[in-house]
């Protein structure tokens, strides 16, 4: 009797961790922002590491949907975030600098969230705070938000792509972004 209750209350628990899905994920900016990086103003420029803001135990989570399951994907949701901003100056031809930047690019995800639509859709919101530094000095800071929707078909990995596109283009477009540093 003990080893049924034990192993009922173990298939119990680990439900949860059944129910998130791993997806295979690689990121691709494809549109064309029309801004060009090539000769950022202030020296070389490095995108930093994004932090993880969220309230969450594994930072690989994107999304918790309860009793409907959730994903994850194999890199942090942090990497995934610096990863799309990245190739987003890249499709602009900027010059990353590993080491000796004079700007520095910081940001953290603030939160992920995901929800049900019409019954076989998905609506994933990314928010993700960036900050522009010269010499520990922010020089500029804001708020992106990306959304993205995808039916079942598509899966959730679409819904991720559209998301994280509509985040970097809200930074690459945002002119007071631009002014400090073209």
């Amino acid at each position: 009797m003990l080893k049924k209750l034990t192993l009922s209350l173990v298939m119990l628990f680990s439900l949860p961790l059944l129910a998130v899905e791993e997806i295979e994920f690689e990121y691709s900016y494809d549109k064309n922002h029309g801004v060009d990086f090539s000769s950022i103003r202030g020296g070389p420029f490095k995108v930093s590491q994004f932090t993880d803001g969220r309230d969450v135990d594994n930072p690989s989570l994107i999304t918790d949907l309860g009793a409907d399951g959730g994903y994850q994907t194999s890199m942090s949701l942090a990497d995934v975030v610096r990863d799309a901003v990245i190739k987003g100056f890249l499709k602009g031809d900027a010059n990353l600098a590993d080491e000796g930047e004079n700007l520095l690019l910081t940001g953290e995800v603030i939160s992920s969230e995901a929800e049900l639509v019409n019954g076989d859709s998905v609506r994933l919101t990314i928010r993700a705070s960036v900050q522009l530094q010269r010499s520990g000095r922010t020089l500029w800071q804001t708020n992106l938000f990306g959304r993205g929707t995808a039916t079942a078909d598509e899966g959730f990995a679409e819904a991720l792509s559209q998301a994280l596109t509509r985040l970097v283009d809200q930074l690459m477009l945002d002119d007071y972004f631009l002014l400090e540093i073209l």
